[in-house]
C-alpha cells in the first residue's frame, strides 16, 4: 500500500453566512477536507514544524537516514559535485547570495 499523498493547501476564502472570510484551504482535488483562518494556519505549521524535527531527531538517535527512516526531507543535504568520470570534485566557495 503506497502512502497517501499530503492535501493541496490554497488561499481561499468561504461563506460564513452571508459575509465572505479569508482563509486557507486544504483540498483533495475539487474536494475541500478543511479551512483555516491564518491564526490556525500559523499554529499548525508550527506544530508540523515541530513534528519533523522530532521525526529527524529520532531518526538520528537510531543513526539512520532521517530523510529515508522519517520521512521527511533534511534540512539542507550537503550537495556532491562530480566531474563527467564520475570523480567528486570540491565544492565551490559560496557567496551570500547562495
Amino acid at each position: 500500500m503506497s502512502r497517501p499523498r499530503p492535501p493541496q493547501v490554497k488561499a481561499r476564502p468561504w461563506r460564513d453566512g452571508a459575509r465572505t472570510v479569508p482563509g486557507i484551504a486544504f483540498m483533495r482535488g475539487e474536494r475541500v477536507l478543511a479551512y483555516m483562518t491564518a491564526a490556525q494556519a500559523r499554529n499548525t505549521a508550527d506544530k508540523l514544524h515541530d513534528l519533523a524535527d522530532q521525526l529527524e531527531q529520532q531518526a538520528r538517535n537510531r543513526g539512520g537516514n532521517t530523510a529515508h527512516k522519517a520521512g521527511v526531507s533534511a534540512h539542507h543535504p550537503q550537495p556532491k559535485l562530480t566531474a563527467a568520470d564520475g570523480t567528486e570534485e570540491p565544492l565551490l566557495p559560496a557567496t551570500i547570495a547562495d
